[in-house]
């Protein structure tokens, strides 16, 4: 992962993929808050379902 503190020069981070987003997470340098709701992936169809259910 390439660095993603913000700076004048680099005003905005833009994850490339989803190892980036996994790494930021992994070292805290995202969490969640009002605008951010960090979900992982349904193990079974019952949590696709409920997972269906709190997004809608």
């Amino acid at each position: 992962m390439t660095s993603i503190y913000l700076s004048s020069e680099n005003p905005r981070w833009i994850p490339k993929n989803e190892d980036d987003l996994q790494a930021a997470i992994d070292g805290g340098l995202l969490e969640e808050s009002h605008y951010l709701d960090l979900k992982e992936a349904p193990s079974s169809k019952g949590d696709n379902k409920e997972l269906a259910r709190d997004l809608a």
